[in-house]
């Protein structure tokens, strides 16, 4: 459920949900049907990129389970889709130029379909089904979320061979 209302609000360590050592920003999405969703979101890092103006990389929390819903908070809330958002990319525009005054936000790049979605779980924590302790799984970063932060940090952009052959490598 894409429509509804979002409110973004600032959190403390202190009102944190997780054990990150700062606080960030909790989105709240009440659905057209009433349910709501509710995903944490912490920077890590900003890379300057020629392409996007910025690249992002985020820590989202969900902390209820509805569909794409970290897709929706990065595009319709933040007004930042997931690199790779086909599906959310023309809602994130229209989100960012309605909080803009006068449309003075830049648009938004082109999405390119081909590369995939830019989002990986690195790490899930749900109880054990016979001891019900926490049990936590970690996985490292894919390489190709590294390589696109090395190649925008560089202050190059890919022609549609490069991203290509660089999508075909890069997982």
């Amino acid at each position: 459920d894409a429509g509804g209302r979002f409110t973004c609000t600032a959190f403390s360590e202190s009102e944190a949900t997780s054990k990150s050592p700062e606080g960030g920003l909790r989105v709240e999405q009440q659905g057209e049907d009433g349910r709501l969703s509710v995903t944490e979101v912490r920077v890590l890092e900003v890379t300057p990129c020629a392409v996007h103006g910025a690249l992002t990389t985020l820590e989202l929390r969900p902390l209820t389970g509805r569909r794409h819903q970290l897709r929706i908070a990065c595009a319709l809330a933040l007004g930042a889709p997931i690199v790779g958002d086909d599906l959310y990319h023309a809602g994130a525009s229209a989100a960012r130029a309605a909080r803009t005054p006068h449309g003075s936000v830049p648009p938004l790049p082109p999405v390119r379909r081909r590369a995939g979605l830019f989002l990986q779980a690195l790490e899930i924590s749900l109880p054990h089904p016979a001891t019900g302790r926490t049990l936590r799984v970690r996985a490292p970063e894919m390489r190709r979320f590294a390589k696109l932060r090395e190649r925008a940090a560089s202050g190059a952009a890919y022609t549609d061979e490069e991203w290509e052959l660089w999508r075909s490598r890069g997982t």
